[in-house]
């Protein structure tokens, strides 16, 4: 079970949309929270949480406002993660000094290994906040009981349903929680625009075509040219579906490795 919620900062309202009764959404009523992070700490209640916000500046922005507010958390293991930080990417990282507080940003330009160990962390508990970009939709198994989307957008391009619900089944996890709570979140009119009602409707999907199981759209070939470093088929590809090439490439080399290693 899911609990939706449409949450307009312009106008200070919040929406509660209900799968279970005819009209889907209520009447609008005023919250007061004058502050993002205010309405992020009150809501989840040291729950984990996702935070989708398209844009890595946007996710990098909001990490670091949420880390003014949590003090660091006593574990080895988010130490040494940040340790590691300092020592791979830059001595001066600001990820290093969010991690240490369970907070953590996930974007296709960071290093894969510092992805995987973050996702690693998350995983197991210790990373509470988890902000990130499409990367998300990319095959990262990632559920937690709050999922905060403050966006409709991929990019430039305006969210499908099909990924919105996508991103909607990462709100709760059958094993710990009986429900997720899934807030949809407007700052301003950029970040949104008026397909809200559309997205948190749930209707029913369209059919779903695997390009990794159809190879369609030169998929294999592109993966074979990241291989061999070469450039795409299609010169105007945009930057997440490079982005999804270059992963699956990532994976497929390193799994030849292992079978090589092995026998």
């Amino acid at each position: 079970m899911q609990n939706k919620f449409f949450l307009d900062f312009k106008k200070n309202k919040i929406r509660i949309y209900l799968d279970f009764i005819e009209n889907k959404s209520t009447e609008e009523i005023p919250f007061a929270f004058p502050k993002f992070e205010d309405f992020l700490l009150k809501m989840t209640n040291g729950s984990q949480s996702l935070i989708y916000c398209n844009s890595i500046h946007d996710t990098v922005e909001k990490a670091r406002l949420i880390s003014y507010i949590l003090p660091e958390r006593a574990s080895e293991e988010l130490n040494d993660l940040s340790d590691h930080i300092r020592e791979t990417v830059h001595s001066n990282y600001y990820l290093a000094e969010l991690i240490k507080r369970g907070i953590g940003f996930h974007f296709g330009a960071l290093p894969q290994e510092i992805r995987e160990k973050i996702e690693e962390q998350f995983k197991i508990g210790n990373i509470q906040y988890l902000f990130t970009t499409s990367t998300l939709l990319q095959g990262v198994n990632l559920p937690a009981k709050n999922l905060f989307i403050l966006s409709d957008k991929i990019g430039l391009s305006n969210m499908s349903e099909l990924n919105f619900r996508n991103l909607a089944g990462r709100a709760g996890r059958l094993s710990k929680e009986l429900y997720g709570n899934i807030f949809v979140v407007k700052f301003d009119d950029k970040k949104w625009n008026d397909n809200t009602q559309r997205l948190l409707d749930y209707k029913e999907l369209p059919d779903i075509e695997s390009k990794i199981l159809s190879g369609k759209k030169n998929f294999y070939k592109n993966v074979g040219n990241v291989i061999d470093d070469e450039s795409m088929t299609n010169k105007s590809m945009p930057e997440w579906e490079k982005r999804q090439v270059a992963d699956y490439a990532t994976i497929l080399t390193y799994q030849q490795k292992k079978i090589f290693h092995h026998n």
